[in-house]
């Protein structure tokens, strides 16, 4: 049994497999058709794989496709799978398995029966395996996401830590309201970037007050053209506060 794959299905029916190949005129590789033989299909229970022909980037198998699958799902059926994509997929590739996306894997007939991903809507391949076995052996657990930075302190921040809006710990912390570490990047002489604005727009006036002393201009446009009160003006609160500061929109700004 392949350890790897948790499969709902049990081995394929042999007749079944024979008639496959036949209808089609394809003869399958051996580890693939002991596969299939095997667990008739399944989804992998360590299923990301590691590209090999990009510099970076993983993929994740949702399913290995089986030979008439007990749920009668047609996208779960290796010969419904084939006529599905016929045209669409090159005659010297056989759909293998699907991930989350649509989009597909898929296994060249002739030796060396490299394994590919193939984007469903380009086309695009990217090489994965060498073979069916080979395949198995690169799958691995999918890695967690990355943890939040929390700002508990300055050490647990890594220095080039962005947040999923490819923000600076700086920014991010005007966010946060956290001037403790915008005083820890400012001793390392790193920009402030847009942390005026964030820190206007989130209504923190201690980390507004410590950029000022910085000399931060309260006034500083943004890549728009906005400045830190426009970013604000959403909250009549925070616009009074600021303008006791000194800021200005963006129109009022004289030049």
């Amino acid at each position: 049994m392949f350890t790897c794959i948790e499969s709902p299905y049990g081995g394929a029916d042999p007749k079944k497999l024979v008639d496959l190949e036949a209808s089609r005129g394809i003869s399958l590789p051996d580890d693939y058709r002991t596969f299939l033989l095997d667990c008739g299909g399944g989804s992998l229970i360590e299923n990301t794989i590691d590209a090999i022909a990009r510099d970076e980037g993983y993929f994740e198998i949702r399913t290995l496709h089986g030979i008439d699958p007990q749920n009668g799902v047609l996208f779960s059926d290796l010969d419904g799978m084939q006529d599905c994509y016929e045209g669409a997929v090159p005659d010297d590739l056989f759909v293998i398995g699907s991930d989350h996306g649509g989009n597909l894997f898929v296994m060249r007939l002739a030796s060396p029966h490299t394994v590919f991903w193939w984007d469903h809507e380009t086309g695009e391949r990217a090489k994965l395996a060498a073979g069916f076995s080979d395949l198995l052996e690169r799958v691995k657990p999918t890695p967690p996401d990355p943890p939040e930075c929390d700002f508990t302190s300055w050490e647990s921040l890594p220095a080039d830590w962005q947040s999923e809006y490819r923000r600076s710990v700086c920014e991010c912390a005007a966010m946060e309201g956290r001037s403790d570490v915008i005083e820890q990047w400012a001793s390392l002489g790193r920009p402030f970037g847009e942390s005026m604005h964030f820190a206007a727009m989130n209504g923190n006036l201690n980390v507004v007050d410590l950029l000022i002393s910085l000399g931060e201009d309260i006034n500083q446009p943004c890549s728009d053209g906005r400045t830190p009160l426009d970013w604000a003006s959403f909250q009549e609160d925070r616009v009074s506060a600021l303008r006791e500061r000194g800021a200005l929109l963006a129109d009022e700004q004289t030049n």
